[in-house]
């Protein structure tokens, strides 16, 4: 039996999870909304982790050489370009893995969520800047320190 508006508000239906002899807000055939939004997030929040790992990943110089002596040492060269990568790397994936953890336990967004992810996201995205801030002197080897300016 459908609700009337008389006999329950929109906020007890949502309170409640119905009104009397009502148990979804929704018909079957459609989605819940909330679960909907919830969904969205975490997928937005998956693709703009998967951008800011591939553009760590742009910036890497690409080994040259022959042969196995001169690939290693073009490698050598440019250690501290892969060094700031793995780190990056290695920050960027454990806050996602929190992240995914976190939000297995979501059933609902609002707008705190959505502007505490946002600042997460925003800090991912500045990581590719921050990894070439920290290999900006394209350090030849890790030994070696920026000349002071």
């Amino acid at each position: 039996m459908p609700c009337s508006e008389s006999a329950c508000s929109v906020q007890d239906r949502y309170a409640s999870g119905g009104c009397a002899g009502e148990t979804r807000l929704v018909p079957d055939d459609q989605p819940d909304y909330e679960s909907r939004a919830a969904d969205r997030l975490i997928f937005f929040s998956d693709a703009v982790v998967a951008i800011a790992i591939t553009l760590l990943a742009i910036d890497l110089p690409v080994p040259e050489g022959d042969t196995a002596p001169e690939l290693w040492s073009s490698i050598r060269q440019n250690d501290g370009h892969y060094a700031s990568f793995l780190i990056s790397f290695a920050v960027v994936a454990a806050g996602w893995g929190n992240h995914h953890d976190l939000f297995r336990y979501v059933n609902r967004i609002d707008s705190r969520l959505r502007t505490f992810d946002m600042a997460w996201l925003l800090m991912i995205i500045l990581m590719p800047f921050a990894t070439d801030v920290t290999s900006i002197c394209y350090l030849p080897t890790l030994v070696r320190a920026c000349p002071e300016a």
